[in-house]
């Protein structure tokens, strides 16, 4: 992950999550980041696909609701329902590392093409997290597993660095994040997240975000 990327996304990315928690996703393997200038207000980040005509795609969203898990399907479910277009279908629920997310699965036709998209919706603590895959309905079965596993590695946390399950890497990083106080030495750092990259590039520019907050 390019330093000079990374802090583009300091800037222009939207964080708005619930206080004290972080949500984060492994994205697919070779998907890069999004410019997020091409996202909605409400999407964190975005990733992409390389291949085909109809780039694969997923995004993260997120909004506070008082709705119960329930309600706020019900709500996706009203808000196409006079969509001709488009048909929607409950798949139930999938694991993910901070619990149950519920599936659904939305088929539409388009000017440009048929595509398919799957959301995970995890609720937390009055926040409700939607993780969308997308690509053509012709392409979808090649990116199913890939985007159940992306689904499966969402992750509401109150502190990145819990994430790291070996305690001496742990160790490792928090000592880096003190030295980068001292040193202002961002790349650095960045080195010490490339030992990480089971956690996937969301995780680490959620880490370089709050290593550039400590140096500024």
């Amino acid at each position: 992950m390019n330093i000079k990327k990374s802090l583009f996304f300091f800037f222009l990315l939207s964080f708005s999550y619930a206080a004290g928690s972080v949500c984060y996703f492994i994205p697919p393997k070779n998907f890069e980041a999004a410019d997020p200038r091409s996202l909605s207000k409400e999407v964190l980040i975005g990733f992409v696909g390389k291949s085909c005509s109809l780039k694969p795609s997923v995004n993260l969203a997120s909004e506070n609701t008082t709705a119960s898990l329930r309600e706020y399907i019900n709500a996706i479910k009203e808000s196409y329902k006079d969509d001709k277009k488009c048909f929607l279908r409950e798949l139930g629920t999938i694991d993910t590392k901070s619990g149950k997310a519920f599936l659904i699965e939305i088929s539409q036709t388009t000017s440009f093409a048929d595509i398919r998209l799957m959301q995970a919706i995890l609720l937390k603590d009055n926040t409700a997290y939607v993780l969308t895959s997308c690509s053509s309905k012709e392409d979808f079965t090649k990116y199913q597993k890939e985007f159940l596993r992306c689904f499966n590695s969402l992750t509401v946390t109150s502190d990145l660095l819990d994430e790291i399950e070996n305690k001496d890497e742990k160790l490792i990083l928090e000592k880096g994040l003190l030295e980068l106080k001292k040193n202002k030495n961002l790349s650095a750092f960045e080195k010490l997240l490339s030992r990480h990259d089971n956690l996937g590039a969301y995780w680490k520019i959620l880490l370089l975000k709050k290593a550039y907050e400590s140096i500024r």
